[in-house]
This record gives structure tokens, C-alpha cells and sequence, in this order.
């Protein structure tokens, strides 16, 4: 498997280590780091050492679900909501009418819209104001009635910024009630406009979340950048890892809902078979098929063949979301891609 990434490293961009195939963007795996993917199956995974009871009942016999239909990727995209921000002050205010909040800017955002936004009414303190995809948000529809309640993504997430809230050492945004709620509900719902015009006005949660201070680690010159800040990044991965342990120990809704399909995890690689067609270079396309059969040789059809310790992960601790400030990391963001693995 390491020789498969050596093999793959030389088509690394060094700016800013994605494929380098111009022409063509690469499915959502290869977007990302090579090293910083290929090396969550070679690290520490969590202690968690809990109850098999929590599987959820649709579960397959190791507790993942099942994957969905080939075009949940393609459907985040048409579902992705496209709101002007008229639209979204308009959805915060009725959510949030104490608040007098106004649009700093929009921030960058692969399958959401987020967005910096102040409250005037309390000395311009600051908020992420969330907009979640179509397919989170219908997964977080369909599950507040039936007997799954409290086991979507985006339940998931709440746990996650609930839990490591009361943790000393690790920060991150946590949701802010909205002012008018339903059954103690910390999300609202809104008719919002999507990049899909046949499927506009679609039904999207949104949220308000607390700001973390400081700037992202991707934003910091490579000549800025010290060992000390590099270490204490990795300190800050293992008392997240450590705390999350936690939160699976005592939190089965969390563990039933992380127990889920996502293309974004790394032991789904093997799904990037479907994206082949893409690669028109003979050569590179013969790169990634080494690549993926390396996976399976090792790691078996879906990455269970190696029996590593489970735990619910964050799923993306890379520099954009590793939060710095004063030279030291201040907190960590973006837990959309959390499973369990």
C-alpha cells in the first residue's frame, strides 16, 4: 500500500496537494491530501469499546449501512442551496428575531452555504451561519418522526459540538438554539432555493453556530509556519480522538448515527472505481486502478479486512479546518464527514 502511494505522489500539486489532472476534477477522495487519505487506515482509531447493541437495525453485520443510490454524490450537488442572501437574513430572522444579523462575507463551502455574519444588537458578535445540502437535510427530515429520532448527520453532529463543548482542550462551533423552536430542536427548516431549479425551493436546515477565532492552517504561510504549531496540531488531533472515544462510550445515537455510508470515507475507496470513465489518460488511469487494487489487497472490498479498533472520527482534521491563532491552534471546524470507522 505505501509503495501505491509513492507511486501516486509524483501527480501531487505541491501548492496545494491535490491530483494534478487539470482537465478533469477528480472525484471526492482524490481531492483530497493522497498521504493525509491513504494514512487514516494506518492510524490510530479510537478505544471505544462499547456495546454492539448500538448498531442501528439496518445495519450490516459489522453495524455500516448500507450505501445508497449510485447518485447521493451528484444529488448534493444539484441539492447544494444556492439562496441570495436576502434569502438567507430573511430565514435567520425569522429563526433568530432577536438577533439583528447581517452578511460579512461568504465562506467557502463544498456541499453547504456558510456564511460570517455579525449580530449588530450584540456588539457585532460573530456567527457561521450554515445552510445544509439537500440530502442532510432530507435525512434529517425523514428521521424527526420515526423511531430513528436524534440519528442523522446532522444529529450527529449536534452530539459532537454538545459533547466536546463541556471538553476542556478542544473547541469548536456549537449550535446556537434558534429563538422560536419545536421540541427543543437547535436547527430550523426553510423553503430555500438549490442549484437544481427543478428540484427549487427545497426544504434545507440551517443554523447558527458559534465563531471560533483565528484563521484556518491552510491560510498560513508554509515560511510562517513553526514546528511548534505543527506539533500542537497533532496534539490537538489526539485529545479530539481521546474525547470522541468518549462521546461513542456514552452516546448510542451518536454511534448508530456515524454508522452510515458516505463517499468521503476512506474505507469507500473502492468506490472511486465508478469515477474511471473520467480519466482519459491511459497512464494515470492505470495509476489509479494500481492504486485501488493495492486497497483491496490489503484492505479487502470495504476496508474491513484489517482489524482496526472503531471509533466515531471526525473524518477531516486537515489544514482548512484547523484553526490558528497566535501561532497556536485555537480550535477545529467541519464535522460533516464524521463516521464511524
Amino acid at each position: 500500500m505505501l509503495e501505491a502511494i509513492a507511486r501516486i505522489w509524483p501527480y501531487v500539486r505541491p501548492t496545494d496537494g491535490r491530483i494534478d489532472t487539470p482537465s478533469v476534477r477528480p472525484p471526492p477522495q482524490m481531492q483530497r491530501r493522497p498521504l493525509i487519505f491513504f494514512s487514516h487506515f494506518f492510524c490510530y482509531h479510537g478505544t471505544a469499546n462499547y456495546n454492539n447493541n448500538m448498531s442501528p437495525p439496518d445495519a450490516d453485520a459489522d453495524g455500516a449501512q448500507a450505501p445508497p443510490s449510485a447518485s447521493a454524490e451528484e444529488m448534493r450537488k444539484l441539492l447544494k442551496p444556492n439562496p441570495s442572501e436576502g434569502e438567507v437574513l430573511a430565514a435567520l430572522s425569522r429563526t433568530y428575531p432577536t438577533m439583528n444579523l447581517n452578511i460579512v462575507r461568504e465562506l467557502e463551502s463544498y456541499d453547504d452555504k456558510n456564511y460570517l455574519v455579525q449580530d449588530a444588537a450584540n456588539d457585532g458578535t460573530k456567527y457561521l451561519a450554515k445552510i445544509h445540502n439537500g440530502v442532510e437535510s432530507l435525512d434529517y427530515i425523514n428521521k424527526i418522526s420515526s423511531p430513528n429520532r436524534r440519528t442523522s448527520v446532522i444529529d450527529l453532529q449536534n452530539a459532537i459540538f454538545s459533547h466536546l463543548d463541556a471538553v476542556n482542550g478542544v473547541t469548536t462551533s456549537v449550535s446556537v438554539p434558534p429563538t422560536v423552536a419545536e421540541d427543543g430542536a437547535v436547527v430550523s427548516l426553510h423553503d430555500l432555493p438549490v442549484m437544481s431549479p427543478a428540484h427549487s425551493p427545497s426544504k434545507l436546515v440551517v443554523r447558527l453556530l458559534t465563531w471560533v477565532p483565528g484563521v484556518p492552517l491552510s491560510s498560513v504561510p508554509s515560511t510562517s509556519l513553526t514546528a511548534e504549531s505543527l506539533a500542537d496540531a497533532g496534539a490537538y488531533l489526539g485529545r479530539l480522538r481521546r474525547s470522541l472515544d468518549d462521546l461513542a462510550q456514552t452516546n448510542a445515537n451518536a454511534v448508530q448515527a456515524s454508522k452510515r455510508y458516505h463517499e468521503w470515507d476512506g474505507r469507500n475507496t473502492l468506490g472511486l472505481k465508478n469515477f474511471m470513465q473520467y480519466i482519459a489518460d491511459e497512464d494515470r488511469r492505470g495509476l489509479v486502478t494500481s492504486v485501488l487494487d493495492a486497497f483491496r489487497d490489503t484492505f479487502g472490498e470495504d476496508g474491513s479486512k484489517v482489524d482496526f479498533p472503531m471509533g466515531i472520527l471526525m473524518g477531516d482534521y486537515n489544514d482548512a479546518n484547523i484553526i490558528i491563532d497566535g501561532g497556536k491552534v485555537s480550535g477545529v471546524i467541519d464535522f460533516g464527514d464524521s463516521v464511524h470507522r
